[in-house]
């Protein structure tokens, strides 16, 4: 029997808010990470926006690291991705297709 389909809350754990793709090590956002995502990538990041990736690939969480101890610049992480492109389905829907569901339901891993 083919399993369900990712629901959007699902699926915004499944795509990391620094590169926009899904990766290895993905890690919820936390208080540390909200405190680096805030300070260095997107100040106004709020965890409730639900067209927002809720998690971070191991590669930025890195990266993010890297640039707070100033081993490497800002310069080095990705554009952000415009969210508000993001067109969310309607709550009535049972899956969501939305470009964040699309990514989190690929079968590949990004670059991380």
């Amino acid at each position: 029997m083919p399993r369900e389909a990712f629901t959007h809350q699902e699926c915004r754990l499944k795509v990391c808010l620094v590169c926009f793709q899904k990766g290895a090590g993905m890690k919820a956002v936390g208080p540390v990470l909200l405190g680096r995502k805030r300070q260095f990538y997107i100040e106004n990041y709020d965890q409730s926006v639900i067209q927002l990736p809720g998690a971070i690939c191991g590669r930025c969480r890195n990266l993010l690291l890297k640039v707070e101890r100033g081993e490497k610049a800002l310069e080095d992480l990705p554009e952000p991705y415009d969210f508000s492109k993001i067109l969310l389905t309607a709550i009535t829907s049972p899956t969501c297709k939305c470009v964040l569901c699309e990514i989190a339901r690929e079968n590949t891993v990004g670059w991380s």
